[in-house]
C-alpha cells in the first residue's frame, strides 16, 4: 500500500512540475516577445526606425518557435508565422501603417495564445 502510495504521489509532483514548467516556459516567452513587439510598434510610431527592426521580430520568434513546438500548437505557430513575415516585409517597404497593424495583431497573439494553456474551466472541457 505504501509504495502505491508513494508511486502515485510522485507521478502527480513530476505532472505537476511538468505542467508548471510548461505554463513558466510559454508565458516567459510570449511575454519577452510582446515586449519586443511592443518595442518595435514605439520606433516606428515615433519614425526612429530601420528596416531590421523588423527582423528583430523575427530573429526572437524564430529561436522562440523552436522550444514552443512542443507546447503549442502549430496552427498557433504558423498564425504568428505568417504575421511575423508580413510585419517584416511592410517594415522593410517602409509602409508604416500597415507594420503597426500586423504588430498590433502580433501583440494580441502574443497576449492571447498564453490564455489557452491556463488551468481553466473552458480549456478542460
Amino acid at each position: 500500500m505504501l509504495k502505491s502510495g508513494l508511486t502515485a504521489l510522485c507521478a502527480f509532483l513530476i505532472l505537476f512540475a511538468s505542467a508548471f514548467y510548461e505554463y513558466k516556459t510559454v508565458n516567459d516567452t510570449f511575454d519577452k516577445f510582446a515586449k519586443i513587439i511592443e518595442q518595435t510598434q514605439t520606433k516606428i510610431a515615433s519614425g526612429d526606425y530601420l528596416s531590421e527592426d523588423g527582423l528583430t521580430v523575427e530573429k526572437f520568434w524564430l529561436e522562440a518557435k523552436k522550444k514552443l513546438h512542443v507546447w503549442i500548437p502549430h496552427t498557433d505557430i504558423k498564425e504568428i508565422d505568417l504575421w511575423v513575415c508580413e510585419c517584416k516585409q511592410y517594415t522593410r517597404q517602409k509602409n508604416t501603417d500597415e507594420a503597426i497593424c500586423k504588430l498590433a495583431v502580433l501583440h494580441g497573439l502574443a497576449t492571447q495564445v498564453p490564455y489557452g494553456f491556463l488551468i481553466k474551466f473552458e480549456n478542460i472541457f
